[in-house]
Formats: C-alpha cells, structure tokens, sequence
C-alpha cells in the first residue's frame, strides 16, 4: 500500500496497480499525483456526505406527521381503517402490544 495521503477521510485508500511499473510510476510521482488525485477524491467523499444530509434534513418528525393527521381527517380515517384491517389480530390477541405504541396511540386520540 502506498500511502501519499495525510487526510483522514483518506486513510483507508488502498491503490491497486495490476502491472507492477504502475506501482513504481505511482511510487516516483505520488506527491505529484496525490495533489490531484487527493482532490479528487475529496470531492467525490463529499457527494454522499451531501446526499446523506439532504435525507435527513427532509425526515418528517412524528410531530409533523401526527398534525397532518390532526390536521386532515379525510386522511386520518383511511389511515385509521388500514390500520384496523392489518392490526385487527394483533388487537385481538395481543392488545397489550398495541397498548405499548405511543405514537399509535397518539394517534388514535386525535
């Protein structure tokens, strides 16, 4: 392994060569070749960190979602009966579980 990168983003960055004079070239020219390929590299980490970000800024809090539901009761009551359909052996045989689901609950109340 070669190591020409001082960033600890990059401090698991394995090159891999399949002949080995590339091994040698990338040796003899790697402060050359770091700079740009250092950059790069930076660049291309950067672009799932921003997706990454981008998801959780558009994650609804259960407070968001509970007041739509407040908020739409059309919405509310189709909600509600999926949710009676699915959860009805549940209800039936385990109710303690149910009785357990706070935001459920919640949103039973309103």
């Amino acid at each position: 392994m070669i190591n020409c990168f001082s960033n600890s983003s990059l401090d698991n960055l394995i090159i891999i060569c399949d002949k080995s004079y590339d091994i040698e070239y990338f040796k003899n020219n790697c402060k050359d070749l770091s700079k740009h390929t250092r950059a790069y590299i930076l660049e291309c980490i950067k672009i799932p960190q921003q997706e990454k970000q981008k998801v959780i800024n558009k994650k609804l809090k259960v407070s968001e979602v509970l007041e739509y539901f407040k908020e739409n009761q059309y919405s509310k009551e189709k909600l509600k009966k999926v949710l009676d359909n699915h959860l009805s052996l549940l209800k039936r045989n385990r109710s303690d579980i149910m009785d357990s689901w706070k935001y459920y609950n919640e949103f039973l109340k309103l």
